[in-house]
């Protein structure tokens, strides 16, 4: 009788490709494998790798042919999650060194995924910094003040959301008295 026939791979895997595991089986029948259902990760083989497009999940099974002394066999279906990848936002623009009211900081930010990157302000919003309207990159400082910004990249069906955010202390003008 044939050896009973597993898929011995994790259970999970990221988006991406997974080289598929099999133990038992007997006799030299070719090993192949098969996906059960695409799923929504989109599964496809080629050979015995599986490669999921996006997150989601995905089902394959392992066959074993017939050969002089085995009947086929084939594994159980095994049921693959697949998680999305991890990105890092990093700021690529650095604060200013004195920065004072009236004065301007170009905020510019990327993601590991190349995805874009959204700007927001979450604390000192309107009060001591602001976007300019025209130029929406562009922070403005207003007052005296703590001014903290975020850059967002919201991820999508192959990467999780990441974020990264920069604190500026925003100081006084310098003042200047004549006699």
């Amino acid at each position: 009788a044939q050896a009973a026939l597993s898929l011995v791979n994790p259970s999970s895997m990221l988006v991406g490709n997974l080289d598929l595991v099999t133990v038992g089986g007997s006799g030299t029948g070719a090993l192949t494998y098969q996906i059960v259902s695409a799923g929504t990760a989109g599964c496809t083989l080629s050979g015995g790798r599986l490669t999921a497009a996006t997150s989601g999940s995905c089902t394959v099974k392992a066959l074993k042919a017939a050969s002089t002394n085995y009947t086929a066999i084939e594994s159980a279906v095994q049921t693959i999650t697949v998680n999305k990848l991890s990105q890092i936002v990093s700021f690529t623009s650095s604060i200013p060194m004195y920065p004072v009211p009236g004065g301007v900081y170009q905020v510019a930010a990327t993601s590991s995924s190349n995805l874009s990157v959204a700007f927001s302000i979450t604390t000192g919003s309107g009060t001591t910094c602001r976007f300019d309207n025209a130029n929406p990159g562009m922070l403005q400082f207003l007052t005296s003040g703590p001014c903290v910004i975020r850059a967002t990249q919201a991820g999508n069906a192959i990467y999780n959301a990441d974020f990264a955010q920069q604190t500026i202390t925003i100081g006084s003008l310098n003042q200047s008295i004549t006699w």
